[in-house]
């Protein structure tokens, strides 16, 4: 799943979830929607999980356009 939060110029793309598939061709067009707007856009990945090589290769694009990558590297555990 993505979602999107706008907040002044800004706006944050989080995925939650898998990100392959469907989620990957969401999350561009999310994104395209953010850029047509001049948006300064930010990309959370810190609930994404599954991440296909489509996914990395739109992941890779997003950065080398300016979108700020925001990860969790802390792991988290289940008990």
């Amino acid at each position: 799943m993505v979602t999107t939060n706008v907040a002044g110029d800004s706006v944050t793309l989080r995925v939650i979830g898998p990100l392959k598939g469907d989620a990957v061709r969401e999350l561009e067009r999310q994104w395209h929607r953010a850029q047509d707007n001049n948006s300064q856009i930010q990309m959370d990945l810190c609930a994404a999980y599954d991440i296909d090589g489509a996914a990395k290769s739109l992941l890779a694009e997003m950065f080398a356009s300016g979108v700020e990558l925001l990860i969790n590297t802390r792991p988290q555990y289940v008990q």
